[in-house]
């Protein structure tokens, strides 16, 4: 009886494919423009101020075309194997 992989390795392994992904469309970017195309969105830099330390916090994330095929290479591998 085969076991189902956690949410939690669910979610690195989506991460893993986006971020190689990422890499490879960065890497690849000179030769193919399109793979540096990409759409950035999430919380712009706010600076939280406590009076006794003070830190800048925020989320960005961008998105492009190998960081897309990452992910859904990676719901593949996924799927597949659980």
């Amino acid at each position: 009886m085969r076991q189902r992989t956690s949410i939690g390795w669910f979610i690195v392994g989506i991460l893993a494919g986006a971020l190689a992904g990422s890499i490879v469309g960065e890497v690849l970017g000179n030769n193919f423009p399109i793979l540096q195309e990409h759409i950035a969105f999430g919380i712009q830099t706010t600076y939280i101020n406590l009076n006794v330390i003070s830190f800048p916090f925020g989320l960005q994330m961008k998105l492009n075309l190998g960081s897309a095929l990452g992910v859904l290479i990676a719901l593949f591998l996924g799927m597949r194997r659980g």
